[in-house]
């Protein structure tokens, strides 16, 4: 999975993402979606984000859409400035991964195994997509600057209500607090965005 982040008018973001969804879906995406930053250092910053097959189909589409001047033209008229390229394995896709917001947590962890991943991925399903999150993705950051070798964990859902009710469930769920220590998760950063 990746994400290209950058800052401009968003005036035209709406028809941007599509051209976006289109350019690269022609190029093998399975999924593009887009999302602007409400919180974080990096606040009204839009986000594309896709999943892809390899690391290579990624960057040989990257090259091509990038390239195309139709998306050149839309860039430009945006004003767009990138912020950063961030690229990763999809670890795990729970329940629908779509939604009003996006809830996007940094953390880190000493065991990166799949039963630690895998453990994850059950307290996730059991405290938040059976709770009113949608869905969560579960991505490791092979190549995200500062970033890289931690995990992106994004919470899809239609209420921030919900996604806040289920975390403060979590970390008050003994369970979920034995793995958080076992595999040694660290949350490092936080950032709620609207979808596009």
């Amino acid at each position: 999975m990746a994400f290209s982040q950058m800052m401009g008018n968003l005036k035209n973001v709406e028809s941007n993402l599509e051209l976006a969804r289109a350019k690269y879906s022609a190029e093998g995406a399975s999924r593009v979606g887009g999302s602007v930053a409400m919180t974080g250092a990096a606040i009204n910053s839009f986000t594309l984000s896709s999943i892809w097959e390899s690391a290579d189909a990624c960057f040989a589409a990257r090259g091509t859409v990038l390239a195309d001047p139709e998306m050149q033209a839309a860039i430009t008229a945006s004003e767009g400035r990138p912020l950063g390229f961030m690229i990763g394995d999809l670890k795990t896709e729970l329940g629908q991964c779509e939604g009003t917001f996006a809830v996007a947590v940094g953390a880190t962890t000493t065991d990166h195994s799949d039963d630690a991943v895998a453990a994850v991925a059950g307290h996730y399903e059991r405290l938040f997509v059976a709770n009113g999150v949608n869905g969560v993705r579960t991505v490791r950051l092979n190549a995200a600057g500062e970033f890289t070798g931690a995990y992106a964990n994004i919470f899809y859902t239609d209420t921030l209500d919900a996604y806040f009710n289920a975390s403060a469930a979590a970390w008050g769920d003994t369970d979920f607090l034995a793995t958080s220590a076992k595999i040694g998760a660290t949350i490092v950063d936080r950032t709620i965005s609207r979808m596009v």
